[in-house]
């Protein structure tokens, strides 16, 4: 735990120098320095304020942990020479074990500032009187929140390790023509907000515990999810004018669909700065939904090859949304 200490020690007073450097802020309270303008008026530098802000409170509250830390040991340690406080002292958790789970905690519970912030500029975009600027900002607030959040539970989310879940995005994702893998995205953006939202104080944002929690309550609102589109084809089934204009309409969605997935497919290898032949395995993946064997034959190289270059690749894709 030493290690983690002197590190939330260090990026502390990193992120405090540089909002008070870069954005005239206090860290402690967050608050303008009195006869300074605030400096965050790009829409990049208030993600940059945010982020910051964030960090230097998670780092703070590290260290709170290690205050307690320090003593609760020195009450371990009297317990070890004062018999009237053995019984307590032997029946105690490791103290160190104790810290460990807070700094988790507290790491997991970094993710909630972007649920509230994915939450106060949706209002914003229902209100009236916003500048097109400021409808703008609050837009893309909206959607960079909400994309770390699909990203953490992304990360969190197993198909592997829950087969009922993985079984039901399977089915879905034949049926789309997407991967498992952009199959579980698109779900789960659906259901973060709401999986957010229904979460009770003190409930834990991980699994683990025996407890309901934020992850596993994305999980089954996905299951749920998943159940509810494979009965729509059947119960909202539209009848088109004509065969003509429904083919016509059809293949008009299908081509925006097909360009915008494309668009962020570009966006993300863009963010994410994919070597060359990652870019290419990550392309092949999720614009044209080839299988690993086929993108082997395309680059010309072994599957399992393939799969390292597509699975690298996701990963500094999540990284890159994550920053």
């Amino acid at each position: 735990m030493k290690g983690v200490f002197d590190a939330a020690e260090e990026n502390r007073l990193v992120y405090k120098h540089h909002l008070f450097h870069v954005f005239h802020v206090r860290a402690d309270t967050m608050e303008v320095v009195e006869g300074l303008k605030p400096s965050a008026t790009s829409l990049k530098r208030r993600k940059d304020l945010i982020m910051s802000g964030a960090a230097h409170g998670f780092y703070s509250d590290v260290l709170e942990v290690r205050d307690e830390l320090s003593k609760r040991r020195s009450e371990d340690l009297a317990a070890r020479f004062f018999p009237k406080f053995r019984r307590s002292f032997l029946n105690a958790e490791d103290s160190y074990e104790v810290a460990a789970r807070k700094v988790l905690a507290l790491y997991d519970e970094q993710v909630t500032l972007f649920y509230d912030i994915w939450s106060v500029n949706r209002d914003l975009l229902r209100a009236r009187g916003l500048t097109p600027r400021q409808r703008r900002h609050a837009r893309e607030l909206t959607e960079w929140a909400e994309g770390r959040l699909v990203s953490f539970l992304d990360a969190k989310t197993s198909l592997d390790k829950n087969p009922r879940l993985g079984r039901a995005v399977e089915k879905n994702a034949r049926e789309a023509g997407l991967s498992s893998w952009q199959q579980k995205l698109l779900e789960l953006t659906s259901v973060t907000p709401l999986a957010f939202a229904e979460r009770e104080p003190g409930e834990p944002i991980r699994p683990g515990t025996g407890k309901p929690s934020v992850v596993s309550r994305a999980g089954r609102l996905v299951e749920e999810t998943g159940t509810e589109q494979t009965l729509k084809p059947e119960r909202f089934e539209v009848v088109p004018d004509s065969p003509e204009a429904g083919r016509d309409d059809e293949e008009l969605l299908e081509h925006e669909d097909d360009e915008a997935q494309r668009q962020n497919v570009d966006r993300l290898a863009d963010e994410a700065g994919l070597p060359k032949r990652q870019r290419q395995a990550f392309e092949l993946r999720h614009k044209e939904g080839l299988d690993f064997d086929r993108i082997a034959e395309e680059m010309g190289t072994a599957t399992k090859t393939a799969y390292r270059n597509v699975e690298e690749a996701e990963g500094k894709v999540r990284e890159a949304v994550l920053r």
